[in-house]
This record gives structure tokens, C-alpha cells and sequence, in this order.
């Protein structure tokens, strides 16, 4: 099972200093299983409702293998 560790103070630090209207999470999964882990999953709901709450949109958290890509907007996760 894959791990997904967010510096959320640091990323949506960043997105605020930017003025940035929304965001595009992107990381990879080495084992080439392209599927969200549990924790993928609940990461990503946390940091679209810290960014919300900042009035940032979280427009996709992709995931990256080496021959495929998986959307959780497309999956319906977000």
C-alpha cells in the first residue's frame, strides 16, 4: 500500500502566496499500481476541504505510474 505525505501548511502556503484559484496534486506510485490507496484518498479529501475552506478549488490529485495516469475528479474521489 502506497503512503501520501502532504505538507499541507507548506502546498496551500504556497497557493495563497500565488494568489492561486485552485490546485493540481500530482505524485507517483512506483509499484506501478495506479489505483488510490485508502490513504490517497483520505489526504486528498482533507486537503480539498482545508483548501475550500481558503477558497481554493482542488481541481484534480493525479497519480502516476509508468504507463498510466489515474484522475481521483475523474473517479469521482473529488
Amino acid at each position: 500500500m502506497s503512503t501520501l505525505s502532504l505538507r499541507l501548511r507548506g502546498l496551500l502556503g504556497d497557493a495563497l502566496r500565488h494568489d492561486a484559484a485552485g490546485i493540481i496534486l500530482a505524485h507517483s506510485h512506483p509499484s506501478g499500481h495506479c489505483r488510490p490507496s485508502g490513504c490517497d484518498i483520505a489526504a486528498t479529501r482533507r486537503l480539498a476541504d482545508i483548501a475550500k475552506a481558503l477558497d481554493i478549488a482542488l481541481i484534480d490529485h493525479l497519480i502516476f505510474t509508468s504507463d498510466t495516469i489515474y484522475s481521483m475528479r475523474a473517479g469521482g474521489l473529488i
